[in-house]
């Protein structure tokens, strides 16, 4: 997920950093002075305190060693982004829009400064479409630094939840260009000790409560045909 409004995602980001911070840039741009400098000035200075945080959180990131964190023991937030509504208000919907439907295990995270991060995962079954066994999928969350950048939060994507290695789920993925997509809310069903869970944004989750790892392959199965 490109980040297209900057001053929307600044402030988010200086928000998990704590208030300092944030009373440090208002401060700088003289938020609280009766004299306000001109526009101008005002981008200038915005411009130069994001071009610092960039160049800050890219060597945060570049520092990281993702292979060693405990991903599943870190803090988890979700991001403040907005999404469109499910476009789809059926599991058979669900399965026919989208590209591909496949069990998966994730296998390892690459994150981005500001486009999300690519998930490789091993793919170990095919309900809809045909994939290698091992595909790289585009999500919007991330990792973010906590508010002393000594310390790593996983930021969540409202529309998917990232995924981090040793997780199943069953995915009904989407092409977008030369890259795949989880489809928003209604194609991500996590797996745990052979229990489904939907996110709180699918329109048809109440329909799938209580459903058992098997008995959503067999709906899943069942929605392919249709």
């Amino acid at each position: 997920m490109k980040v297209k409004n900057r001053p929307v995602f600044l402030v988010a980001v200086l928000a998990l950093l704590g208030l300092a911070s944030v009373m440090t840039i208002l401060a700088r741009v003289n938020v609280f002075s009766v004299d306000t400098p001109p526009d101008s000035q005002r981008n200038q200075i915005y411009q130069t305190n994001w071009n610092d945080f960039e160049t800050h959180y890219a060597a945060w990131l570049a520092s990281l060693n993702v292979s060693r964190l405990n991903l599943h023991a870190l803090q988890r937030s979700d991001s403040t982004a907005a999404f469109a509504p499910p476009q789809v208000a059926s599991l058979t919907e669900a399965v026919q829009s989208a590209t591909f439907v496949v069990k998966v295990r994730a296998m390892s995270l690459r994150p981005t400064t500001f486009n999300g991060s690519y998930v490789t995962v091993s793919v170990d079954a095919t309900y809809k479409g045909t994939t290698p066994s091992t595909i790289e999928i585009h999500q919007g969350g991330g990792l973010r630094p906590t508010r002393d950048w000594k310390q790593v939060l996983i930021v969540d994507s409202a529309d998917a939840p990232l995924l981090l290695p040793g997780d199943r789920a069953y995915l009904f993925l989407q092409q977008m260009g030369s890259e795949l997509i989880i489809q928003p809310f209604t194609g991500f069903y996590q797996l745990d000790r052979g229990n489904v869970s939907s996110l709180i944004g699918n329109p048809f989750r109440a329909d799938l409560a209580k459903k058992t790892e098997a008995e959503m392959a067999s709906a899943i199965i069942l929605a392919a045909r249709n």
